[in-house]
């Protein structure tokens, strides 16, 4: 088994996540951002709802910065 049918899928394609090293952050920055955004609106609390603007805004540096990292 040669190195390129390892790491592709089932159907021959690549997984889109594949070298990404950040994957799982982005999705722990994106769910804490969701719910602060829906607790703040729910609550009225305006600084909740910025809150999770700064954590979604991290989430979103955290793509380029796993782009930069990843390339050679």
């Amino acid at each position: 088994m040669n190195d390129e049918t390892r790491e592709a899928g089932s159907d021959g394609r690549e997984d889109p996540g594949s070298g990404d090293r950040f994957v799982a952050w982005k999705v722990r920055l994106f769910a804490l951002g969701a719910a602060l955004a829906l607790v703040g609106m729910a609550l009225s609390f305006r600084w909740m709802v910025w809150a999770a603007l700064v954590v979604l805004g991290a989430g979103l540096a955290l793509r380029f910065v796993g782009k930069r990292a990843t390339r050679k």
